[in-house]
């Protein structure tokens, strides 16, 4: 749906805070496929690389649950505190590392 024609809001703030509030719950919920792809495209840029590799790692984690691999190594995420593992950000390199196996059997 977008903003539309804005050169009726001009610098007005409050004109433009209430179209973008009318426009708002309509865009959230049938977003236009332009504006979908913009959003990836953003996504993609500013945490692509992060979420690639946060995905290779928890891929191999993810295939051991489904196919019910008993044998498979202990994950450095189950020995570590529930406090850290929280504290983390969801795409850094320490909760990547997490995915990894443990060293100890």
């Amino acid at each position: 749906m977008g903003l539309g024609n804005t050169a009726d809001i001009g610098s007005d703030p409050l004109r433009l805070q209430r179209k973008l509030s009318s426009d708002t719950s309509h865009r959230i919920t049938t977003p236009t496929s332009q504006a979908f792809e913009t959003l990836i495209e953003l996504i993609d840029q500013r945490e692509g690389a992060r979420i690639s590799a946060i995905s290779a790692a928890a891929l191999p984690v993810i295939e051991n649950f489904r196919k019910g691999n008993q044998s498979a190594a202990k994950l450095q995420l189950e020995s570590a505190d529930e406090d850290a593992i929280l504290g983390l950000s969801r795409l850094s390199t320490d909760f990547e590392t997490l995915l990894g196996a443990s060293e100890e059997e």
